[in-house]
């Protein structure tokens, strides 16, 4: 939301730089109309303003003191097209801010649907079980979808246009007033836009709940007559304040001198970055962070090396699935057609958009479960910046409170329970070892991608690795226009100097 201050706040109030406005909507008839208002009569009350000089198109939003305030003149010299994009952001991000800001002075006392006290309203959502995450996720999709498919341009249109307003539909307008609130007079509609029920009061909902977030960690104060003096503090687990290393794990410099003597005698402790003289906390999220990427690396090398020599799964990706609909006509994709593609990069490149999106939202979904402090304390952990053991995965196989709706008959992290029967001895020999395993893992990954892009890499030249012309750090490619921002990523592409 931070964000989507700083891009959308000002724009209720942004001058339009007078680019002119272009009768785009001519052809648009009122059976083609979306919402409540006319977008063919929007347009010409916005040419008008426009030719009369009045600020931001006329758009309601400018009112006083605030007034006709475009500081840094963001919407100088641009079109009409380009200010109802921009209101669409602003009404979007605004509508959520209002929600926000009475969410968070409501549900801290009243909440019918969950009993007994759930402290601050920023904690609240961390301790609700995980398959509501999933219920909340999935109705925001769907709301973000409705609002897409009434307003946006679709790609599977002719003459689409990315990012582009239907030339039928007025920014914020969906047609939505079920408790017929809305003013059957034009002019009475267009005061209640302008009232502090809509756009004037957008701006400043948006910075209640912002100011709201960073307030609920705060500490509370007594009044006195006479300043206190009060410990700043994020919440009684974060603070500014040093609180006592409890945990066993490395913390200081002394211990990473003596893990490093373990790891590799011969190169011993090193560190340029003096790492070691910061705090425990900092300490625990580069060790955190070693081991994950030591793992994704050894992931890596091994399934760069498997798809380099063409083996792959022999069913296929992608099929028709149905006999009605848009999955009936799909057409069927082979993991051995992907495997032609060439190396493993231009394998990824070849991957259906939806398989893609797949694996993101896997690897997300992965990465937001191994961050959550509920499900590690349920395993008798803690956060790895609070004392907890680096490199630990929550269980996804489990019979608790976090459980998940649909069984899951196997961990991330060991799901054979081979660990399980170790030693003290042999797990910490283990766990050494692949420190050591992931660091060469990290090194080899990245000398196979600097192959495949022409660049000498010694003992891997003569391999024969096949070479990649695209962008290994873009994740997606012309194939994947359809989804958003992918066509302005598309546009750097090759323009960064290597």
């Amino acid at each position: 939301m931070a964000l989507s201050l700083a891009v959308t706040s000002p724009l209720a109030f942004n001058a339009p730089g007078f680019a002119g406005v272009r009768s785009t909507r001519a052809t648009v008839s009122m059976q083609d109309q979306i919402g409540f208002q006319d977008p063919v009569e929007e347009e010409k009350r916005a040419a008008a303003a426009n030719k009369a000089g009045e600020f931001c198109y006329g758009l309601p939003g400018a009112l006083p003191p605030v007034g006709n305030f475009d500081p840094f003149n963001f919407l100088d010299g641009k079109t009409f097209d380009q200010v109802r994009t921009w209101r669409e952001a602003e009404l979007a991000h605004c509508r959520v801010g209002m929600l926000a800001a009475t969410g968070f002075l409501v549900q801290e006392k009243f909440h019918p649907l969950f009993s007994g006290d759930g402290g601050t309203a920023i904690e609240q959502f961390d301790k609700l079980p995980p398959v509501m995450w999933v219920l909340i996720t999935l109705g925001i999709g769907a709301c973000e979808s409705l609002r897409i498919s009434v307003g946006w341009s679709n790609p599977s249109e002719p003459n689409h246009v990315f990012q582009k307003l239907r030339t039928e539909y007025v920014p914020g307008d969906i047609g939505f007033d079920p408790l017929g609130l809305k003013p059957s007079d034009p002019e009475e509609f267009r005061i209640m836009q302008t009232k502090p029920a809509q756009p004037h009061t957008h701006p400043p909902a948006m910075l209640s709940a912002v100011a709201l977030s960073p307030l609920s960690y705060a500490p509370a104060a007594p009044v006195m007559g006479r300043a206190a003096s009060v410990k700043m503090g994020f919440s009684d687990e974060v603070t500014f304040d040093a609180k006592p290393w409890t945990s066993g794990e490395v913390s200081d410099k002394a211990g990473l001198e003596e893990l490093a003597k373990k790891l590799n005698p011969v190169v011993g402790f090193w560190d340029p970055l003096n790492i070691a003289e910061t705090s425990p906390e900092t300490i625990g999220w580069f060790r955190h962070a070693e081991i994950k990427h030591g793992r994704v690396a050894m992931a890596a090398f091994v399934g760069y090396c498997v798809q380099a020599n063409g083996i792959c799964f022999p069913w296929n990706i992608q099929g028709p699935l149905g006999g009605v609909g848009p999955c009936a006509s799909l057409p069927a994709i082979s993991f051995a057609d992907i495997s032609a593609a060439g190396g493993p990069a231009d394998q990824w490149d070849a991957l259906p958009t939806a398989a893609k999106l797949q694996i993101l939202v896997v690897v997300g979904f992965l990465e937001m479960w191994s961050e959550t402090s509920f499900v590690l304390k349920a395993d008798g952990q803690e956060h790895y910046v609070r004392g907890g053991k680096p490199g630990y995965f929550p269980k996804l196989s489990r019979s608790d409170e976090a459980a998940f709706p649909h069984p899951v008959p196997l961990n991330l992290w060991d799901p054979f329970g081979f660990t399980s029967k170790m030693t003290p001895e042999r797990k910490e020999k283990a766990l050494l070892a692949e420190i050591n395993n992931g660091r060469l893992a990290q090194i080899g990954i990245f000398g196979l991608i600097s192959a495949s892009k022409g660049l000498q890499v010694p003992g891997l030249d003569g391999l024969g690795i096949k070479p990649y012309a695209g962008e290994v750090m873009a994740p997606f490619t012309a194939a994947d226009a359809s989804l958003p921002f992918v066509t302005d990523m598309l546009k750097s592409v090759g323009t960064l100097g290597y």
